[in-house]
């Protein structure tokens, strides 16, 4: 059997083994390549997994495989390839999905299916029908919010391929709002040793700084490095990559994009709040022998780091019944201290295991001691499941959840054996989080890792009401923020443009409670597209668009609360609506995959055709180029060599022109027309074509063909001048999909319509290449309104095709007419349009 295991643990976790069905005797399948892409933008991280195969046998085999993943993962795709035939799995309704699968296997189709088992498993499936003697690619996909755990987000992949390959490839692309710090990728370790003392960077790694908010990560490992780590087996353990921003003392940040808002908040200047903890330990037979002398010795470590003056303390044991250490807690002093190290030591490990009992005992213990100030904290470890007095999991749920109202639950579960969906579940419906606590060497250590991560709290009971602007939210109540975490808040908000958002914020910290407004900027909120593929490194990969991570990441976090509650008809609804719509398989939809025998077309031709307007040689210090138009596709462009002209009768006339020049403004007015200002020039250029068109006219502003770039515009009406004065839409494509359409009145974004009629002014910016200001305004003499567009070209744009064309030139600026702009004359009040614009 050939197995191939690819693991991302806490932000990207996925255990893939693939093998051949045993019954049939056939070759091994053999591993070709694996590339691995982790695309993160604002925290929120798309992976794609690529792994290809080859069947050498003469039948069809099963090849199955295991994609364990965290509940907060959700798998968003599942394509594979066969004889360069490129099938994309469906997500639908699980019982309509298998129905799906179970026919294409039986017709002796490829066929994938993916499912999740159960409601927070870490399993999914995918059994993939292989026919004969093919190359079988299969590319998973799945997305995660990265979460930020002891000041550090961590982007942690497990790789083991189960030998050498000559095709192996990792890469890492991280896109923030803020500078990005901290940044590391520690050597390779056994997956087992996490979050423990570092012993250098992996120096294989290649880490390139794009900016200082753009990291590219490569590990392109060569077969004598990966024979280095393992003759065998090559690279096995975890590739890590670890990093922070420079939040720069602001614990707020919040960005809007397409009408919904994500919220960052991370306020870990604040002090510490004091703390009443229950360690409440399982001593039942199964923690005999090693497992119980590690607990010692963590618990004994533990102790030693609790603060006198913020935190109290509380011992128990628990097997078949629960007993105590003292029946009061306990201030952590070093007297107190080693009271409980005592106690500790004389811990032994015999008979059942009452999970109910100790749980709602540990509950009544804080009730008993509850504070306003302080925040109450249940730190569980068990290495079982329940086999005394309430053993049935939703019946102990059920009873916690009822007694618990303000009690954090932290879980450890400890080896193989314990119950993590049951421990994962409980600590999630009572405000805290669970980690499994491998039975090694490091068990120790994994312990002390937990209670360093919960162990400085800085606020509790914090809610978030979003005054003004929000119309729907993912969750908004928070019962702790630990010192170097985030709290994430995601939601729609109105068609209304707002510059801020006003945000009551109500928490208990050190002090006490407290209730503030906040009058918080809306980051991004106009409009602005960032890197959608548009990067300075050829080698940078794009597997997700900035412009969707937002109304994705609202999903991502609305569904993991949908799937936190009880599972009545409507929250069943609305999983599966959410699940539907962006493609997520959950425990109530799956993925099908079936390879159809009709060959399909991948891509339609476009047939609308364009305006390709380009620009005869001109002094670009004036503002008149002969304009020339032809009507052609995109594909006929990339060939052209030349201007093209257009038949004599539609040929745009040329008159005489003059120029002079005045100093330039800081400021463009804005009538409309076409600006620009070249990426090589320090002075803004005026666009002024005298040309006779059609209605509807579209025109070819700017081709970038690296970029797969296209800028059209449209005008308003018939016109036998200056007919780009008749702007009255814009739109922008890449890779022949509409990015974005401006009119007067609205925008229209990846297929959604956002109302911008009260704004009279929009940035687009496509980062390293171009920023485009359209500007609402009106012709003189007439109530019309139409568009003006001010570019500026940034470095990535050399060369191009259309009206814009000379300008992008980096001959383009003129080097003896230094920040002028022609003299011209207007019908207006306005004075300063007399130094910038020319007219006849």
């Amino acid at each position: 059997m050939v197995s191939l295991q690819l693991v991302v643990l806490q932000t990207l976790l996925c255990s893939l083994v693939y093998k051949v069905d045993a019954e049939t005797n056939t070759r091994k399948a053999t591993l070709k390549s694996i590339h691995v892409i982790s695309d993160i933008k604002y925290r929120f991280a798309t992976t794609q997994v690529s792994m290809k195969y080859y069947n050498p046998s003469n039948s069809a085999v099963l090849a199955d495989l295991h994609v364990n993943m965290p509940y907060n993962s959700f798998i968003s795709n599942f394509s594979m390839e066969i004889d360069g035939n490129v099938t994309v799995g469906e997500v639908k309704e699980k019982s309509i999905a298998k129905d799906f699968y179970e026919h294409a296997i039986e017709t002796g189709q490829s066929a994938g299916y993916v499912e999740v088992k159960h409601r927070f498993t870490n399993v999914f499936d995918i059994s993939v029908n292989v026919e004969p003697q093919k190359y079988v690619v299969y590319n998973l996909t799945y997305q995660e919010l990265l979460t930020r755990q002891n000041n550090k987000y961590r982007n942690v992949i497990h790789l083991s391929n189960g030998g050498i390959i000559d095709d192996f490839l990792v890469e890492v692309f991280i896109t923030e709002p803020q500078d990005i710090i901290d940044l590391s990728v520690p050597k390779i370790k056994d997956d087992k040793l996490t979050n423990i003392t570092d012993d250098g960077g992996l120096e294989s790694a290649l880490i390139e700084y794009i900016s200082s908010r753009e990291v590219y990560i490569k590990y392109n490992p060569s077969r004598k490095q990966q024979e280095e780590i393992s003759e065998k087996d090559g690279v096995e353990g975890l590739l890590r990559v670890e990093y922070d921003v420079d939040r720069q003392n602001n614990p707020n940040l919040i960005y809007a994009v397409d009408g919904y808002f994500v919220h960052f908040f991370t306020p870990d200047s604040l002090p510490s709040l004091p703390k009443h903890i229950i360690f409440m330990l399982d001593v039942s037979g199964s923690m005999s022998g090693r497992k119980i002398e590690q607990l010692k010795e963590a618990m004994e470590n533990i102790l030693d780091k609790l603060d006198p003056e913020l935190d109290t303390f509380l011992i128990g044991k628990f097997s078949n019944k629960v007993s105590w250490m003292m029946e009061t807690f306990l201030t952590a002093n070093e007297t107190n201290k080693q009271l409980g190290k005592n106690y500790i030591q004389k811990l032994a490990a015999l008979g059942g295991t009452n999970i109910n009992a100790a749980l709602l005992e540990s509950i009544e213990k804080h009730k008993s001691a509850l504070s306003t100030t302080k925040k109450s904290i249940i730190i569980f470890l068990t290495d079982g499941q329940a086999t005394s007095g309430i053993k049935i999991g939703e019946l102990i749920k059920k009873n916690v959840k009822e007694a618990n109202k303000n009690v954090s639950l932290f879980t450890l579960g400890f080896g193989e054996d314990c119950d993590s969906k049951f421990l994962r579940e409980i600590a999630t419906e009572n405000g805290g989080f669970s980690r499994k606590i491998y039975v090694d060497s490091d068990s120790r250590l994994q312990i002390e890792n937990l209670y360093k991560e919960i162990s400085n709290i800085l606020l509790k009971d914090i809610t978030f009401v979003y005054l003004d602007g929000a119309v729907k939210t993912s969750s908004t109540s928070f019962s702790s923020y630990f010192k170097g975490s985030e709290l994430v808040v995601s939601g729609v908000l109105t068609q209304e443009y707002r510059p801020t958002i006003n945000v009551s914020l109500t928490m208990t910290n050190r002090w006490g409670f407290d209730n503030e407004i906040l009058e918080l900027d809306l980051y991004g909120d106009n409009f602005t597209i960032y890197d959608d593929g548009f990067s300075q490194n050829s080698s940078l990969t794009n597997i997700q668009s900035f412009s969707e991570i937002t109304e994705k990441t609202y999903a991502y976090l609305t569904l993991r609360q949908l799937l936190k509650e009880d599972r009545t008809t409507k929250v069943r609804k609305d999983i599966l609506d959410l699940a539907l719509k962006y493609k997520f398989v959950t425990p109530l939809t799956s993925m099908v995959v079936t390879k159809s025998r009709i060959n399909e077309k991948l891509f339609e031709e476009d047939e609308l055709q364009d305006f390709i307007p380009t620009i005869a040689a001109l002094d670009m210090g004036r503002v008149m180029p002969i304009l020339r138009l032809q009507r052609l596709t995109p594909r006929k462009l990339k060939k052209a060599k030349s201007s093209i002209m257009l038949h004599k009768r539609i040929r745009p006339t040329s008159p005489p022109l003059t120029s002079s020049g005045k100093e330039m403004k800081d400021t463009l007015p804005n009538i409309p027309g076409i600006f620009i200002k070249p990426f090589s020039c320090s002075n803004n250029l005026c666009l002024r074509h005298h040309v006779s068109c059609q209605v509807s006219t579209r025109i070819l502003l700017l081709a970038n063909f690296q970029a797969n770039l296209f800028v059209h515009a449209f005008v308003k009406r018939s016109a036998q001048s200056n007919c780009l004065d008749t702007i009255n839409r814009v739109i922008l494509k890449r890779k022949r999909r509409l990015l974005f359409e401006v009119t007067a009145d609205r925008l229209v974004k990846n297929g959604k319509e956002v109302d911008i009629s009260n704004r009279t002014e929009i940035n687009l910016n496509l980062k390293n290449f171009l920023s485009l200001k359209v500007f609402k305004t009106k012709k003189a003499a007439s109530s019309e309104t139409f568009l003006s567009l001010h570019f500026t070209t940034l470095k990535k744009i050399t060369r191009a095709r259309g009206i814009l064309k000379k300008y992008i030139a980096k001959s383009a600026c003129p080097h003896d007419v230094k920040n002028v702009l022609p003299k011209f004359k207007v019908n207006t009040n306005n004075p300063e349009l007399k130094q910038c614009y020319f007219t006849t």
